[in-house]
Protein backbone atom coordinates (compact mmCIF):
# COMPACT_ATOMS: atom_id res chain seq x y z
CA UNK A 1 0.00 0.00 0.00
CA UNK A 2 0.92 3.69 -0.18
CA UNK A 3 1.52 6.16 2.55
CA UNK A 4 2.21 3.27 4.58
CA UNK A 5 3.63 5.94 6.41
CA UNK A 6 0.82 7.89 7.39
CA UNK A 7 -1.86 4.35 8.57
CA UNK A 8 -1.27 4.41 13.06
CA UNK A 9 -2.13 7.83 12.79
CA UNK A 10 -5.20 7.42 10.58
CA UNK A 11 -6.04 4.37 12.69
CA UNK A 12 -5.72 5.88 15.99
CA UNK A 13 -7.64 8.46 14.37
CA UNK A 14 -10.37 6.22 13.47
CA UNK A 15 -9.86 4.86 17.33
CA UNK A 16 -11.08 8.16 18.51
CA UNK A 17 -13.22 9.09 15.99
CA UNK A 18 -15.52 5.71 16.90
CA UNK A 19 -15.44 6.37 20.68
CA UNK A 20 -12.44 4.51 21.60
CA UNK A 21 -10.68 6.14 24.48
CA UNK A 22 -11.34 4.48 28.01
CA UNK A 23 -11.82 0.31 27.54
CA UNK A 24 -14.23 0.36 30.51
CA UNK A 25 -16.62 3.66 30.80
CA UNK A 26 -19.81 4.06 29.32
CA UNK A 27 -20.22 6.12 26.16
CA UNK A 28 -22.51 9.39 26.17
CA UNK A 29 -24.71 9.36 23.33
CA UNK A 30 -23.79 13.24 22.90
CA UNK A 31 -20.50 11.65 21.88
CA UNK A 32 -21.58 9.11 19.59
CA UNK A 33 -23.36 11.84 17.55
CA UNK A 34 -21.06 14.06 17.41
CA UNK A 35 -18.14 11.37 16.56
CA UNK A 36 -16.14 11.58 13.31
CA UNK A 37 -15.36 8.34 11.94
CA UNK A 38 -16.13 8.24 8.53
CA UNK A 39 -13.76 10.68 7.78
CA UNK A 40 -10.82 8.56 9.00
CA UNK A 41 -12.24 5.41 7.42
CA UNK A 42 -12.45 7.08 3.86
CA UNK A 43 -8.63 7.82 3.99
CA UNK A 44 -7.65 4.79 4.80
CA UNK A 45 -9.99 3.41 1.83
CA UNK A 46 -7.99 6.00 -0.34
CA UNK A 47 -4.63 4.90 1.28
CA UNK A 48 -5.46 0.88 0.15
CA UNK A 49 -6.96 1.57 -2.87
CA UNK A 50 -5.27 4.41 -4.21
CA UNK A 51 -4.93 3.88 -8.25
CA UNK A 52 -6.12 0.21 -7.57
CA UNK A 53 -8.26 -1.05 -10.48
CA UNK A 54 -10.10 -2.71 -7.74
CA UNK A 55 -14.01 -1.82 -7.68
CA UNK A 56 -15.48 -2.81 -4.43
CA UNK A 57 -19.23 -2.01 -5.01
CA UNK A 58 -19.47 -4.56 -7.62
CA UNK A 59 -18.20 -8.27 -8.70
CA UNK A 60 -17.50 -9.50 -5.45
CA UNK A 61 -19.73 -12.17 -3.19
CA UNK A 62 -17.35 -12.94 -0.53
CA UNK A 63 -14.08 -10.90 0.77
CA UNK A 64 -11.60 -12.76 2.19
CA UNK A 65 -9.34 -9.73 4.23
CA UNK A 66 -6.02 -10.79 5.64
CA UNK A 67 -4.61 -8.03 7.88
CA UNK A 68 -1.29 -6.84 8.79
CA UNK A 69 0.13 -4.85 11.18
CA UNK A 70 -2.11 -1.71 12.45
CA UNK A 71 -4.95 -3.20 9.64
CA UNK A 72 -5.94 -6.02 12.32
CA UNK A 73 -7.33 -3.33 14.48
CA UNK A 74 -9.44 -1.81 11.28
CA UNK A 75 -12.82 -2.91 10.94
CA UNK A 76 -12.85 -3.05 7.15
CA UNK A 77 -16.89 -3.66 6.93
CA UNK A 78 -17.07 0.06 7.59
CA UNK A 79 -14.98 1.21 4.44
CA UNK A 80 -16.70 3.19 2.10
CA UNK A 81 -16.78 1.09 -1.53
CA UNK A 82 -15.89 4.16 -3.59
CA UNK A 83 -12.13 4.46 -4.43
CA UNK A 84 -10.39 7.24 -5.36
CA UNK A 85 -11.56 6.94 -9.84
CA UNK A 86 -13.97 10.12 -10.19
CA UNK A 87 -17.52 9.36 -10.62
CA UNK A 88 -17.31 6.07 -7.84
CA UNK A 89 -18.42 8.50 -4.90
CA UNK A 90 -21.68 8.66 -6.73
CA UNK A 91 -21.75 5.00 -7.77
CA UNK A 92 -21.37 4.08 -4.21
CA UNK A 93 -24.69 6.30 -3.02
CA UNK A 94 -22.64 6.32 0.63
CA UNK A 95 -22.54 2.30 1.12
CA UNK A 96 -19.76 0.51 3.19
CA UNK A 97 -18.10 -3.06 2.14
CA UNK A 98 -20.70 -4.97 4.21
CA UNK A 99 -23.45 -3.42 2.38
CA UNK A 100 -21.89 -4.85 -1.03
CA UNK A 101 -20.53 -8.45 0.23
CA UNK A 102 -19.85 -11.17 2.66
CA UNK A 103 -16.58 -10.28 4.67
CA UNK A 104 -14.16 -12.85 6.63
CA UNK A 105 -10.81 -12.64 8.19
CA UNK A 106 -8.06 -15.20 7.62
CA UNK A 107 -4.64 -14.64 9.72
CA UNK A 108 -2.62 -16.12 6.88
CA UNK A 109 -3.26 -16.60 3.38
CA UNK A 110 -2.95 -20.77 3.54
CA UNK A 111 -5.78 -20.45 6.09
CA UNK A 112 -8.12 -18.52 3.61
CA UNK A 113 -9.94 -21.39 2.35
CA UNK A 114 -9.44 -24.75 3.80
CA UNK A 115 -10.88 -28.45 2.92
CA UNK A 116 -14.31 -28.83 4.93
CA UNK A 117 -16.42 -31.63 6.04
CA UNK A 118 -19.31 -31.59 7.53
CA UNK A 119 -19.69 -32.85 10.90
CA UNK A 120 -22.34 -34.19 12.92
CA UNK A 121 -24.35 -31.26 14.88
CA UNK A 122 -22.64 -31.57 18.90
CA UNK A 123 -22.86 -29.40 22.02
CA UNK A 124 -22.78 -25.72 22.21
CA UNK A 125 -20.91 -24.80 25.50
CA UNK A 126 -21.93 -21.11 26.75
CA UNK A 127 -20.31 -19.41 29.55
CA UNK A 128 -21.70 -16.69 30.81
CA UNK A 129 -19.64 -14.57 33.43
CA UNK A 130 -19.16 -11.04 33.62
CA UNK A 131 -19.01 -8.77 30.57
CA UNK A 132 -18.60 -5.49 32.36
CA UNK A 133 -17.62 -5.55 36.18
CA UNK A 134 -20.91 -3.66 37.18
CA UNK A 135 -22.89 -6.53 36.07
CA UNK A 136 -24.78 -8.75 38.52
CA UNK A 137 -25.21 -12.47 38.74
CA UNK A 138 -29.01 -11.90 37.46
CA UNK A 139 -27.24 -10.37 34.31
CA UNK A 140 -25.35 -13.83 33.31
CA UNK A 141 -28.37 -15.77 34.28
CA UNK A 142 -30.43 -13.67 31.75
CA UNK A 143 -28.05 -13.65 28.99
CA UNK A 144 -28.08 -17.65 29.75
CA UNK A 145 -31.59 -17.68 29.95
CA UNK A 146 -31.95 -15.94 26.46
CA UNK A 147 -29.28 -17.97 24.49
CA UNK A 148 -30.44 -21.38 25.56
CA UNK A 149 -34.06 -20.44 24.84
CA UNK A 150 -32.52 -19.35 21.14
CA UNK A 151 -29.95 -22.27 20.49
CA UNK A 152 -30.49 -25.72 20.31
CA UNK A 153 -27.72 -28.22 22.71
CA UNK A 154 -26.71 -25.53 24.70
CA UNK A 155 -24.78 -26.82 27.47
CA UNK A 156 -24.10 -24.50 30.02
CA UNK A 157 -20.26 -24.24 31.49
CA UNK A 158 -20.09 -23.04 35.27
CA UNK A 159 -18.47 -24.81 37.93
CA UNK A 160 -20.05 -27.86 39.28
CA UNK A 161 -21.30 -29.23 36.48
CA UNK A 162 -21.20 -33.01 35.50
CA UNK A 163 -17.79 -32.29 33.98
CA UNK A 164 -14.98 -29.77 34.77
CA UNK A 165 -15.40 -26.71 32.57
CA UNK A 166 -11.67 -27.35 30.80
CA UNK A 167 -13.21 -30.83 29.79
CA UNK A 168 -16.23 -30.01 28.89
CA UNK A 169 -15.27 -26.61 27.25
CA UNK A 170 -12.71 -28.91 24.79
CA UNK A 171 -15.13 -31.46 23.79
CA UNK A 172 -18.43 -29.08 22.42
CA UNK A 173 -18.69 -28.45 18.94
CA UNK A 174 -19.24 -24.71 19.65
CA UNK A 175 -17.95 -23.03 22.64
CA UNK A 176 -19.28 -19.48 23.37
CA UNK A 177 -17.51 -17.45 26.07
CA UNK A 178 -19.50 -14.45 27.29
CA UNK A 179 -17.05 -12.60 29.55
CA UNK A 180 -14.59 -9.90 29.55
CA UNK A 181 -11.11 -11.49 28.54
CA UNK A 182 -8.26 -9.02 28.98
CA UNK A 183 -5.10 -9.41 30.08
CA UNK A 184 -1.01 -8.09 30.30
CA UNK A 185 2.36 -9.59 28.79
CA UNK A 186 2.20 -12.10 25.99
CA UNK A 187 -1.33 -13.02 24.55
CA UNK A 188 -0.92 -16.96 26.10
CA UNK A 189 -1.20 -15.63 29.45
CA UNK A 190 -4.41 -14.05 28.59
CA UNK A 191 -7.77 -15.84 30.21
CA UNK A 192 -9.72 -17.58 27.63
CA UNK A 193 -12.58 -20.20 29.58
CA UNK A 194 -12.97 -18.22 32.86
CA UNK A 195 -12.98 -21.04 35.24
CA UNK A 196 -15.01 -19.23 38.28
CA UNK A 197 -15.02 -16.55 40.78
CA UNK A 198 -11.24 -16.68 42.10
CA UNK A 199 -10.43 -19.60 40.11
CA UNK A 200 -8.40 -18.43 37.09
CA UNK A 201 -8.94 -19.44 33.78
CA UNK A 202 -7.79 -21.67 30.74
CA UNK A 203 -5.29 -19.59 28.97
CA UNK A 204 -4.67 -18.93 25.55
CA UNK A 205 -1.61 -21.11 26.04
CA UNK A 206 -3.40 -23.65 27.41
CA UNK A 207 -5.51 -24.00 24.65
CA UNK A 208 -2.79 -24.61 22.32
CA UNK A 209 -1.46 -27.21 24.65
CA UNK A 210 -1.87 -31.10 22.83
CA UNK A 211 -4.11 -32.41 22.56
CA UNK A 212 -6.70 -30.80 19.87
CA UNK A 213 -9.59 -29.48 20.97
CA UNK A 214 -12.70 -30.17 19.28
CA UNK A 215 -14.85 -26.73 19.36
CA UNK A 216 -15.08 -25.96 15.89
CA UNK A 217 -16.53 -22.48 16.74
CA UNK A 218 -15.40 -20.04 19.02
CA UNK A 219 -16.90 -16.91 19.95
CA UNK A 220 -14.77 -14.67 22.20
CA UNK A 221 -17.42 -10.98 22.24
CA UNK A 222 -15.56 -10.45 25.59
CA UNK A 223 -12.35 -10.01 24.33
CA UNK A 224 -9.96 -7.01 24.71
CA UNK A 225 -7.53 -5.55 22.47
CA UNK A 226 -5.48 -2.64 22.49
CA UNK A 227 -8.06 -1.39 20.18
CA UNK A 228 -10.54 -0.78 23.68
CA UNK A 229 -8.19 1.82 24.47
CA UNK A 230 -7.69 3.51 21.64
CA UNK A 231 -4.70 2.64 20.71
CA UNK A 232 -2.88 4.53 23.48
CA UNK A 233 -0.28 2.42 24.13
CA UNK A 234 -0.11 -0.17 21.13
CA UNK A 235 1.51 -3.43 21.42
CA UNK A 236 5.16 -3.47 20.12
CA UNK A 237 4.73 -5.64 16.83
CA UNK A 238 1.04 -3.19 16.13
CA UNK A 239 -1.80 -5.63 15.26
CA UNK A 240 0.07 -8.62 17.36
CA UNK A 241 -2.47 -9.42 20.15
CA UNK A 242 -5.43 -9.88 17.45
CA UNK A 243 -3.26 -11.86 14.91
CA UNK A 244 -1.92 -14.14 18.31
CA UNK A 245 -4.97 -15.03 19.37
CA UNK A 246 -7.14 -15.79 16.58
CA UNK A 247 -4.42 -17.84 15.63
CA UNK A 248 -3.96 -19.91 18.57
CA UNK A 249 -7.87 -20.13 18.40
CA UNK A 250 -7.63 -22.07 14.81
CA UNK A 251 -4.48 -23.65 15.63
CA UNK A 252 -5.66 -25.57 18.61
CA UNK A 253 -8.61 -27.29 16.11
CA UNK A 254 -10.83 -24.47 15.21
CA UNK A 255 -12.56 -23.66 11.98
CA UNK A 256 -14.20 -20.40 13.00
CA UNK A 257 -13.57 -17.58 15.70
CA UNK A 258 -15.87 -14.80 16.50
CA UNK A 259 -13.36 -12.08 18.67
CA UNK A 260 -13.93 -8.73 19.65
CA UNK A 261 -11.17 -5.81 18.78
CA UNK A 262 -13.09 -3.20 21.94
CA UNK A 263 -15.78 -4.97 24.65
CA UNK A 264 -19.34 -3.42 24.95
CA UNK A 265 -21.68 -6.16 25.64
CA UNK A 266 -25.26 -5.73 26.21
CA UNK A 267 -28.09 -6.31 23.65
CA UNK A 268 -26.45 -5.76 20.46
CA UNK A 269 -23.47 -7.78 21.58
CA UNK A 270 -25.53 -10.92 22.74
CA UNK A 271 -27.98 -10.01 19.64
CA UNK A 272 -25.29 -10.85 17.35
CA UNK A 273 -23.98 -13.54 19.52
CA UNK A 274 -27.03 -15.07 18.97
CA UNK A 275 -28.62 -15.52 15.84
CA UNK A 276 -25.30 -16.15 14.69
CA UNK A 277 -25.57 -19.07 16.79
CA UNK A 278 -29.08 -19.57 15.47
CA UNK A 279 -28.04 -19.99 11.85
CA UNK A 280 -24.37 -21.76 11.70
CA UNK A 281 -25.39 -24.58 14.22
CA UNK A 282 -28.68 -25.19 12.63
CA UNK A 283 -29.21 -29.03 11.21
CA UNK A 284 -28.55 -27.28 7.51
CA UNK A 285 -26.04 -24.81 8.99
CA UNK A 286 -25.12 -20.96 6.60
CA UNK A 287 -21.47 -20.64 5.93
CA UNK A 288 -19.93 -18.98 8.90
CA UNK A 289 -19.82 -15.30 6.17
CA UNK A 290 -23.39 -15.75 5.71
CA UNK A 291 -24.56 -16.69 9.08
CA UNK A 292 -22.74 -13.17 10.40
CA UNK A 293 -23.64 -11.20 7.63
CA UNK A 294 -27.15 -12.00 8.39
CA UNK A 295 -26.93 -11.62 12.16
CA UNK A 296 -25.63 -7.91 11.26
CA UNK A 297 -28.47 -7.19 8.82
CA UNK A 298 -30.83 -8.20 11.58
CA UNK A 299 -29.31 -5.95 14.42
CA UNK A 300 -28.86 -3.34 12.65
CA UNK A 301 -32.44 -3.96 11.52
CA UNK A 302 -34.06 -3.12 14.76
CA UNK A 303 -34.41 -0.04 16.92
CA UNK A 304 -31.80 0.38 19.36
CA UNK A 305 -32.44 0.07 23.10
CA UNK A 306 -30.16 2.13 24.89
CA UNK A 307 -31.08 1.14 28.39
CA UNK A 308 -29.84 -2.12 27.32
CA UNK A 309 -26.76 -1.05 26.23
CA UNK A 310 -24.21 -1.02 29.55
CA UNK A 311 -21.16 0.95 27.16
CA UNK A 312 -23.99 3.27 26.35
CA UNK A 313 -25.08 6.66 28.55
CA UNK A 314 -28.03 8.45 27.42
CA UNK A 315 -27.54 11.96 27.01
CA UNK A 316 -31.07 14.15 26.87
CA UNK A 317 -30.07 15.91 23.82
CA UNK A 318 -29.31 13.19 21.75
CA UNK A 319 -31.58 10.03 22.01
CA UNK A 320 -29.60 6.70 20.55
CA UNK A 321 -31.17 6.53 17.31
CA UNK A 322 -30.85 4.16 14.09
CA UNK A 323 -28.96 4.18 11.87
CA UNK A 324 -26.80 1.67 14.84
CA UNK A 325 -23.51 3.51 15.87
CA UNK A 326 -20.35 1.41 14.82
CA UNK A 327 -18.76 1.56 18.06
CA UNK A 328 -21.97 -1.08 19.13
CA UNK A 329 -21.39 -3.54 16.07
CA UNK A 330 -17.87 -2.79 13.98
CA UNK A 331 -15.58 -4.26 16.98
CA UNK A 332 -16.65 -8.12 16.18
CA UNK A 333 -14.71 -9.93 13.92
CA UNK A 334 -15.60 -12.93 11.68
CA UNK A 335 -12.28 -14.87 11.50
CA UNK A 336 -13.19 -18.57 9.60
CA UNK A 337 -11.18 -20.89 7.23
CA UNK A 338 -13.86 -21.17 4.82
CA UNK A 339 -15.46 -24.03 3.15
CA UNK A 340 -13.24 -25.67 0.18
CA UNK A 341 -15.88 -28.31 -1.29
CA UNK A 342 -14.13 -29.10 -4.78
CA UNK A 343 -14.89 -32.04 -6.43
CA UNK A 344 -13.32 -35.69 -5.68
CA UNK A 345 -11.18 -37.13 -8.67
CA UNK A 346 -13.36 -38.08 -11.18
CA UNK A 347 -13.09 -42.30 -11.74
CA UNK A 348 -10.94 -43.40 -14.24
CA UNK A 349 -12.11 -43.21 -18.15
CA UNK A 350 -12.63 -45.39 -20.66
CA UNK A 351 -9.92 -46.63 -22.95
CA UNK A 352 -9.69 -44.07 -25.53
CA UNK A 353 -11.66 -41.58 -23.35
CA UNK A 354 -9.72 -38.34 -22.67
CA UNK A 355 -10.40 -37.83 -18.05
CA UNK A 356 -13.61 -35.26 -17.81
CA UNK A 357 -12.63 -32.20 -16.07
CA UNK A 358 -14.80 -31.54 -12.86
CA UNK A 359 -16.19 -27.83 -12.72
CA UNK A 360 -13.42 -25.87 -11.37
CA UNK A 361 -14.57 -24.08 -7.86
CA UNK A 362 -14.90 -20.35 -7.76
CA UNK A 363 -12.97 -19.13 -4.97
CA UNK A 364 -13.70 -16.31 -2.74
CA UNK A 365 -11.84 -12.81 -3.49
CA UNK A 366 -8.69 -12.70 -0.92
CA UNK A 367 -7.95 -9.42 -0.25
CA UNK A 368 -3.63 -9.38 1.78
CA UNK A 369 -3.05 -5.29 2.13
CA UNK A 370 0.01 -4.19 3.70
CA UNK A 371 0.36 -2.38 6.68
CA UNK A 372 4.59 -1.70 5.54
CA UNK A 373 6.65 -1.78 2.82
Amino acid sequence: MRQAAGLPVEVKTLARGLCLFDPLAAVPTSRLAESDWSGSIERIERMLFENSKVTLSEGIDELVIVPDGWLWYVPFELLPVASSRPGDDEAAGGRMLRDTCRIRYAPTRSLAVMPFEAQRPGPVGVHVGRMLRSEKPADAEAVLAHVTAAIDRVTPLAPGGPLPIPVAAAVCETLAIFAELTGDGPVASWPLVPLGAGKGAVSFGDWLAPPLKRPQRILLPGLQTSMASGLETPPVRPGEDVFLAVTDLLAAGGRTAVVSRWRTGGKTCVDLMTEFLRESTAAEPATAAEAWQRAVDLVLAEEPDAAREPRVKVSPEAPLTRPLHPFLWAGYMLVDCGQDRSSPEPAAAAVGQPPALPPAPVPPAIANPQAGP
